[in-house]
């Protein structure tokens, strides 16, 4: 489906409402460049009130001539932001304050979009009202990269069980109307890349986004891609090992403030390589993998206790 025909849905509904594009970006001005670059090709909706909020996450670099190399061509208005604090978690929240839109939609800073990316995200909401929170289709720019921090499905689904939700959008193709962050809180600051879990701002707000009902699915015709560069197995490794940390952290937080659901996951994983030994024939490579996730859920379990909770007696979402 091309551009022409999600206007067409749009016009078939009421007025679309806003939107705000986040980027956060740090230290990567060539990145940067190139997603900019992407932008200028996408295709904004007639009607639809649309802007692009850039936060430097950067105490020392100045993107200032990157946006002035390419804002005059880009398709929609330019606003740049400065968060002093580090961290992926707390660069969204100065772009979620800082955005106007009813509906904001994020990607980072290391993607391309696709010229319909825009398209696709309003139809989905003006076709939705019930809609909260949207994850998109993530693919590879480069092939030659490991397929990882990818979502390759080719059809719409809904968010369905709390056991569904590690990975079911990643925060690089995500956007939520502005009333659920009202509603639930806005990104966790200890959170995310830089952060003292350093991963799962975005799996974490996930949670707590479908722990309170809201309405979550994943559409795959909203497409960017992924510009990760990782190739070895090294640089592999170590992304996965920080993403199941960060969600035993999530799971160590929420179980901590008594959410049974979390509590039940977290134990369902420390007790996986032992479920594994009573199953037969046995498996020594899955109880090796079970354990394997056990260790680093509960390593990321303990980085929460030990790095994270007292610093959001001060730093709610």
């Amino acid at each position: 489906m091309g551009p022409e025909d999600g206007n067409a849905r749009l016009r078939s509904v009421n007025p679309p409402a806003s939107v705000s594009i986040v980027v956060c970006t740090c230290r990567r001005p060539q990145k940067l460049r190139a997603l900019l670059e992407s932008f200028t090709s996408m295709v904004v909706p007639p009607g639809l009130g649309a802007e692009l909020v850039l936060v430097d996450n950067s105490p020392d670099d100045d993107i200032g001539p990157i946006v002035e190399a390419v804002s005059d061509r880009l398709p929609l208005p330019i606003a740049c932001l400065r968060e002093p604090t580090h961290g992926l978690g707390a660069a969204r929240n100065c772009g979620l304050k800082g955005s106007t839109g009813e509906i904001v939609a994020f990607t980072d800073d290391d993607c391309r979009v696709d010229p319909d990316w825009l398209c696709q995200i309003a139809a989905r909401f003006a076709r939705d009202p019930q809609l909260m929170l949207l994850g998109g289709r993530v693919e590879l720019f480069d092939p030659a990269d490991a397929p990882i921090t990818v979502l390759r499905g080719s059809a719409p689904a809904r968010l369905s069980s709390t056991a569904d939700i590690f990975g079911f959008l990643h925060g690089c193709n995500m956007a939520f109307r502005r009333s659920l962050a009202d509603r639930i809180g806005r990104f966790n600051p200890t959170f995310g890349s830089g952060s003292p879990v350093d991963s799962g701002d975005d799996a974490e707000l996930v949670y707590r986004a479908f722990r309170s009902g809201a309405s979550t699915a994943y559409e795959p015709k909203a497409v960017v891609y992924h510009d990760h560069g990782r190739r070895t197995r090294r640089s592999t490794r170590s992304k996965l090992m920080r993403y199941q940390q960060a969600n035993g952290a999530i799971l160590a937080k929420h179980a901590r403030s008594g959410d049974e659901a979390a509590a039940r996951l977290l134990r369902e994983v420390v007790w996986a390589p032992l479920a594994t030994l009573t199953r037969w024939p046995l498996s020594p490579d899955a109880c090796l993998r079970a354990s394997y996730r056990a260790v680093l859920y509960g390593l990321g379990a303990v980085r929460y206790r030990v790095f994270a909770a007292r610093l959001e007696r001060g730093a709610q979402p």
